[in-house]
């Protein structure tokens, strides 16, 4: 199920599934948040810069993913947004978890 913005301006999907992501992003979720939006008592995910949910999206994004029209607490929203960056930036925005996901795109992609 994916929603898509009625915005004439937005051409992204402002929520998406994880298996529509690219295979790097779906291994950089593992990484940032074990691919979850919320831990075990219901709370979001927040990282110790207060990054947000499953791709820990650091709080310098927050106004953009909001007036873009993202929600990035809710976790297709949070996906959405990842993706967004991820188009925009590659795989800059998650370099500070590199150690982790690199080497399983380098095994992956051999």
């Amino acid at each position: 199920f994916l929603i898509f913005s009625t915005s004439a301006l937005a051409a992204e999907p402002k929520s998406i599934t994880f298996r529509e992501l690219p295979i790097a992003l779906q291994m950089i979720s593992f990484c940032e948040s074990g691919a979850k939006q919320h831990d075990n008592k219901g709370r979001i995910i927040k990282g110790p810069l207060k990054e947000v949910g499953i791709f820990q999206i650091h709080p310098i994004h927050f106004n953009r993913a909001l007036r873009d029209g993202f929600n990035i607490f809710d976790p297709n929203g949070n996906m959405a947004f990842a993706l967004h960056l991820y188009n925009k930036n590659g795989l800059n925005d998650w370099l500070a978890s590199k150690s982790c996901w690199h080497p399983k795109l380098v095994y992956r992609f051999q």
